[in-house]
């Protein structure tokens, strides 16, 4: 007997699988430590853009930023940024390694940084932390004089919409006569002299500045 054709029998579809798919880092704990590296780009020989990547085989157009000072005050003011293609939360304490240095002659100068950290959205740019400054390099004259540091800003619940920037920005405050500033390069390479000044740290010693900063993981 055949069936009637106006009685349908509805079979209900199966649920689709649940597949999360994941932008943070490591999961598992919750909260995801995230490597940025400062670097430079240079376009005909000069500079043209400071930025944070996570690329650590990157190479940066100059291995540090540094200039010979006329005297003693703030020799460089930079800002380095990476703006997020997602939304992000950063909770907790935002470490900074830094080299410092300063190159051989004049026994008694110096050399320190002062560093900020900022969220940037839509124009409105706010301080995250408090600024934190480095141990002062004392130069002992006949060598290059260097130092790593590790500073850290300490920094509230913060979110971040597409297209928000997070920025660090970076001071150099030294005396005069010799070359003074810090390493840029991600992926570590020695120091090497340019025209801004001899080299502030020797060879085999890193110039990666590296920022570790915690990702919340809202999951």
């Amino acid at each position: 007997m055949s069936l009637n054709p106006s009685i349908r029998k509805v079979v209900p579809a199966s649920p689709p699988t649940a597949t999360a798919s994941y932008d943070y880092y490591d999961i598992a704990s919750g909260i995801g430590l995230k490597n940025f590296y400062v670097a430079q780009a240079l376009s005909s020989g000069a500079l043209t853009d400071y930025y944070l990547t996570t690329d650590a085989t990157d190479y940066s157009g100059r291995t540090s930023c540094k200039m010979i000072p006329a005297g003693a005050g703030y020799t460089t003011d930079d800002n380095y940024e990476v703006t997020f293609n997602l939304p992000k939360i950063i909770k907790g304490n935002v470490r900074v390694s830094v080299l410092q240095g300063l190159a051989a002659g004049g026994a008694g100068q110096f050399v320190f940084l002062l560093m900020k950290l900022y969220k940037v959205s839509g124009g409105v740019v706010t301080q995250l932390g408090d600024e934190v400054c480095t141990n002062p390099v004392v130069s002992t004259g006949s060598t290059t004089t260097f130092s790593r540091e590790n500073t850290v800003f300490v920094v509230g619940r913060t979110h971040f919409k597409k297209g928000d920037i997070l920025r660090l920005n970076i001071k150099v405050y030294a005396s005069n006569l010799v070359s003074t500033g810090y390493g840029t390069d991600p992926a570590g390479r020695d120091d090497v002299a340019t025209v801004s000044g001899g080299i502030i740290s020797t060879a085999g010693n890193s110039t990666q500045l590296k920022v570790g900063v915690p990702f919340i993981i809202d999951i």
